[in-house]
């Protein structure tokens, strides 16, 4: 049998491997999401269609932790089966020798880093905002309609809406806003006030007539009456300041030129060119632990691949931690994740292909 059919016949099966595996922790991660995400339409509600949508726009951010740990898993579950079937002995036996056996591997890590890559610089950050927007947009549309009289609305963080006497245009005989989300509380009351979709500020324009605003602080109240005012609220995702790993790279790029120290930022921007090397590294320490794997049994490929990913990541957050504390320069937290698992990869690799 030739090298090159070889080749093929072990890399379809572990490129197969590798998208079953991305397809099932995806799905398990997007559950988990989509748990967090249900909270902002507890009271409104969501059409499937929207589900799906928000469902498959996760899906970059996913392929961040995703891809590097079924990369592994693929490794371990394709060549541990192949051991155990005593076809990886045949093909020694035949006198491959087991860089050639392996090759697959490097050609799957390849793929994977640039995908990797590709989704940590562009595809990710994208996907982040078409989230918020897509749920200021949800939510611009459907909450109108969704608030009920009598009935307590919470879906803006830290507010509560408390209307009555609804009719059908989505106007109301009186209304009850209370509004904790600054230092002083702020209540609005009126006695008429209509409902209806605010598109650009990504929620809803709440029109009152005739009422009273009274902010609070802890020695006094301060009214403020009103014949018309028109309150604009948003779901709170639109308005406020980004955090860095919202960021499209050259934007993440230029803030950290012009903004001295800015320490989240450089530590997103090691985040998403090490995060990548993730798959280069496991395309050498992956060959490495197939004897161990082996000789322990079809399901230690699973919980060795989940104990050195969840090993890795934690040891990640953890020097991100130290360098957000000041212990550490953000070069060495940035990096020493990636180079300890990187100088592990390449000394298992070498004591096993010396054997």
């Amino acid at each position: 049998m030739r090298p090159s059919i070889i080749f093929k016949h072990i890399f379809g099966e572990l490129f197969i491997t590798f998208l079953t595996t991305v397809a099932f922790l995806n799905l398990v991660l997007t559950m988990n999401k989509l748990m967090t995400l249900s909270k902002k339409f507890l009271d409104i509600g969501i059409s499937f269609t929207d589900f799906l949508t928000f469902s498959a726009i996760l899906q970059p951010q996913l392929f961040i932790l995703t891809i590097p740990t079924a990369f592994l898993l693929s490794i371990l579950i394709t060549y541990g089966r192949l051991d155990m079937d005593n076809e990886l002995t045949i093909l020694k036996a035949a006198g491959m020798p087991f860089n050639a056996c392996i090759r697959p591997v490097y050609a799957l890590g390849v793929i994977s880093y640039g995908v990797a890559l590709f989704v940590c610089l562009y595809l990710a950050p994208a996907s982040l905002a078409e989230i918020k927007s897509r749920i200021n947009t949800t939510i611009s549309k459907r909450l109108p309609g969704s608030i009920k009289e009598k009935i307590f609305n919470m879906t803006f963080d830290g507010m509560v809406i408390i209307p009555d006497g609804k009719s059908d245009d989505n106007s109301f005989s009186e209304i009850f806003i209370f509004d904790e989300r600054d230092e002083s509380p702020v209540v609005t009351w009126a006695e008429r006030a209509a409902i209806f979709s605010g598109e650009k500020t990504g929620g809803i324009n709440v029109k009152l007539q005739k009422g009273a605003v009274y902010v609070l602080d802890s020695r006094s109240i301060t009214e403020i009456s009103f014949e018309k005012y028109l309150l604009s609220l948003d779901a709170g995702l639109k308005n406020r300041e980004r955090k860095a790993h919202e960021f499209p790279i050259q934007e993440l790029w230029d803030k950290m030129n012009s903004q001295s120290p800015w320490i989240d930022g450089f530590i997103e921007f090691h985040r998403r060119l090490s995060l990548p090397f993730v798959s280069l590294c496991f395309a050498l320490f992956g060959p490495a632990l197939i004897p161990l794997v082996s000789r322990a049994g079809r399901l230690a490929g699973l919980s060795t691949a989940l104990a050195v990913c969840g090993g890795y990541y934690l040891l990640m957050i953890f020097l991100n931690n130290l360098v957000q504390a000041g212990v550490l320069h953000h070069l060495i937290g940035g990096w020493g994740a990636i180079f300890l698992l990187a100088s592990l990869s390449i000394f298992s690799f070498l004591r096993v292909y010396r054997k």
